[in-house]
């Protein structure tokens, strides 16, 4: 009974280091993406966001901006490299039938380099209020380590 109140606990204080709130990496912000809509290609793009409208500048037609279709589903990709570092406060290892229980308190970080894909999905929804935005962001790192 003991050891699976100690496993609820690491288990408990392992998922309350998350952060609550995203951070701007998570966020659809200015910038430099590969926009498209639906029906067309990814267009390198500069994005500027103001709290109701979205603006886009391509390359094609710099002294414009061209507004999304609100019908269409939007994406935005963004490529960066990514550095970041990792620390862990400290390993604990169950037992094993030749070595004891252990827990160690050791300095234990890792240096996290890669390449970082960020894809967020704008859609516009019909509610009884009137049209909501939901955002989606998903997210592919490769890394070095």
């Amino acid at each position: 009974m003991r050891t699976i109140i100690t496993y609820v606990l690491v288990a408990l204080f392992v998922c309350s280091c998350a952060n609550i709130r995203n951070t701007r990496k998570y966020e659809l912000g200015n910038g430099i993406y590969d926009f498209r809509q639906e029906s067309s290609w990814h267009k390198k793009s500069y994005v500027y966001i103001n709290e109701d409208t979205v603006r886009i500048i391509t390359r094609d037609h710099p002294t414009e901006a061209i507004i999304p279709d609100p019908q269409q589903e939007q994406f935005y990709l963004k490529k960066t490299f990514d550095i970041d570092v990792m620390t862990i406060a400290f390993k604990y290892r169950p037992k094993s039938i030749y070595l004891p229980r252990q827990l160690t308190t050791d300095f234990n970080g890792n240096l996290f380099i890669g390449y970082r894909l960020d894809r967020f999905k704008v859609k516009l929804n019909k509610t009884p209020a009137g049209i909501q935005k939901s955002y989606h962001h998903r997210a592919i790192t490769l890394n070095i380590n």
